[in-house]
């Protein structure tokens, strides 16, 4: 058995015994070329008969252009660079990466969904306008319960609670209405204003008639009142803006102001509505 290294020495020895062998004498000379070719292909077959018929004619072919022949053993394969290209680009996405791009294109199909759905065509005042309408029956007219009355008589504790529970009784919202009375006459019965509104609820002395109430007492003013604001949001369709603004001006300044302005029908009011609404509701 040869050492380690010796099959290796002996196959580099031969086959430079053999690219010795087969220099030609005279490259120069075209027919003697073919003969020499033609001499050191047997003799390559004889040394090493498992060589390929391609890999003869390369070494032939080296030969006869007076090229150094180069053997490569076989047990060594060269990585070409396209080889590792085709590598790298056999490499996916992680899986976590791939749902991130799934998600943001949902996301993006999705908002570009709801953009081309708006109702771009309406006016961007109509549209917020329209979203600021609370109806009714959104309204927590959680207030007193079985008519009970808080706070001594006279005091303001006493005159709110009666708000309270006069809102609950015409079904609207107590909150919103004890901030009207708040705004009309700060819980004051004996409060006058320059037009001629009188009492705790500033009512007109007309109008007052009309309800059948004395606007100087407080009890009768605030059920008055709140019977009032129930006319006005039903008139104006659960619009409580627009009652606010009809307690304030008069139903017909509403009227004609939405005639005017549509959806803007508060800008095209005075400002003492606009003010009133606003400190009541908050917008």
């Amino acid at each position: 058995m040869l050492p380690p290294g010796a099959a290796k020495t002996r196959t580099t020895r031969n086959l430079q015994q053999t690219t010795e062998h087969i220099q030609p004498k005279d490259p120069s000379t075209t027919g003697l070329e073919i003969e020499h070719v033609n001499r050191s292909l047997q003799l390559i077959e004889q040394q090493y008969p498992q060589m390929r018929t391609r890999s003869l004619r390369t070494i032939a072919f080296a030969i006869q252009s007076n090229k150094t022949v180069l053997i490569i053993p076989g047990n060594r394969r060269r990585t070409r660079e396209t080889d590792e290209l085709s590598l790298n680009s056999t490499r996916h996405l992680s899986l976590h990466l791939r749902h991130l791009l799934l998600l943001t294109a949902a996301a993006c199909i999705f908002l570009f969904c709801m953009l081309t759905l708006t109702p771009l065509r309406q006016s961007t005042q109509a549209i917020f306008a329209s979203r600021m309408v609370k109806t009714q029956s959104a309204w927590d007219i959680a207030g007193p319960q079985g008519g009970m009355v808080q706070g001594p008589f006279g005091t303001e504790a006493y005159y709110r609670s009666l708000a309270d529970a006069d809102a609950i009784k015409y079904g609207i919202s107590p909150y919103y209405y004890e901030r009207q009375i708040e705004q009309e006459s700060h819980f004051d019965p004996t409060a006058h204003s320059i037009p001629g509104a009188i009492g705790i609820a500033q009512f007109m002395p007309a109008t007052a008639q009309e309800y059948g109430f004395d606007p100087h007492d407080p009890v009768a003013s605030l059920d008055g009142g709140a019977r009032f604001m129930r006319d006005l949001n039903n008139m104006f369709n659960g619009d409580y803006r627009k009652a606010l603004a009809g307690y304030n001006a008069g139903p017909g300044a509403v009227d004609d102001a939405v005639a005017s302005c549509g959806v803007a029908w508060l800008s095209c009011m005075d400002g003492q509505p606009q003010a009133y609404v606003y400190i009541i509701m908050g917008y």
